[in-house]
């Protein structure tokens, strides 16, 4: 069976499974999906539709473990981690209810059609998560994140070097970003000394290195970016007086540059 043949047979069996959910055959639907499991154990959505059944059926602890599988295979889908925070919850798990709902508010930072295309790449439908990816990166043509999507997308479908062309680019572009951001986070290079100015800067560039971060987490580039931005923000704090506030920061930055390390 060809590849385009696998995925529709794995899409046709999880619609099945939808239908006899939709039914209120929640046994059969589970069974459906087992099948589905042998068949693809790497597809996320499966999982996420079984949590869906356990829900059906009162069943939390299964539907909570059938999410941590989802999220594990697809960090990046936030139905899951969505559905994870209100199950946590109902059972009255705050800390790892709050974890899911910062997991979630840093999904929500990234734009839609990133979510879906790395979905869709994560899950083996590389044709699909191109064409969804190339769509965007006609609006934003320097998103490194997409970029750098389209890139492992191009490199898994065999294109190497199409993928080390957009590779390059996804450097130059990360460098040019880096530069801008070491202007903006000193304080004492701004005319002003918008020390305040910076720091929003800084803070929104954390948060969109935290986001690919959540989406790669073992992404060398995207861990140095992190780090960059974590010193950065951590140094401009300890220069306008917030010694306590920096410390964590600083402290992000040397634990990426250790993370890196062990990559390597």
């Amino acid at each position: 069976m060809s590849d385009p043949d696998r995925l529709q047979e794995r899409d046709r069996a999880l619609q099945q499974a939808k239908a006899l959910r939709a039914q209120k055959r929640l046994p059969e639907a589970l069974a459906a999906l087992a099948q589905l499991e042998v068949f693809a154990p790497g597809f996320s959505r499966l999982y996420h539709e079984r949590a869906h059944c356990h829900i059906a059926l009162g069943q939390a602890p299964e539907a909570i473990g059938a999410l941590q599988e989802a999220v594990r295979l697809n960090p990046t889908q936030p139905a899951s981690w969505d559905m994870l925070k209100q199950l946590y919850q109902m059972q009255g798990d705050a800390d790892r209810a709050s974890q899911a709902a910062q997991q979630l508010a840093i999904l929500n930072q990234l734009p839609q059609a990133v979510l879906v295309a790395n979905s869709l790449f994560v899950d083996g439908d590389l044709a699909s998560a191109e064409a969804v990816i190339r769509d965007y990166l006609d609006l934003d043509r320097n998103n490194v994140g997409a970029l750098r999507l389209l890139a492992r997308i191009r490199w898994q479908a065999g294109a190497i070097g199409e993928a080390e062309t957009l590779l390059r680019a996804v450097l130059d572009l990360a460098e040019a970003l880096r530069e801008l951001g070491d202007l903006q986070g000193n304080p004492y290079s701004q005319n002003l000394g918008d020390s305040k100015g910076a720091l929003e800067t800084l803070e929104k560039a954390r948060q969109i290195t935290a986001a690919s971060l959540l989406a790669h987490p073992n992404d060398v580039p995207t861990i140095e970016a992190h780090a960059l931005v974590s010193r950065s923000l951590g140094e401009t704090l300890f220069a306008s007086g917030s010694t306590a506030l920096s410390l964590p920061h600083l402290q992000r930055s040397l634990d990426s540059r250790e993370r890196i390390l062990q990559l390597l």
